[in-house]
């Protein structure tokens, strides 16, 4: 349970500095939440085979 809650709260992290980072980029609402997703999916997926 505890390795899940800090998957979780990196995952946020991830979410929001992409987030703010498509922001500072001007892109378009669209792709900056494809560009989220994408980066949310990726980031969770290395931390479920790293974090042990």
């Amino acid at each position: 349970m505890r390795r899940k809650r800090i998957i979780a709260i990196y995952t946020g992290i991830i979410a929001v500095v992409a987030l703010l980072a498509t922001d500072h980029l001007g892109l378009d609402l669209g792709k900056s939440m494809f560009i989220v997703v994408i980066a949310v999916i990726v980031g969770s997926v290395l931390m479920e085979k790293f974090i042990k």
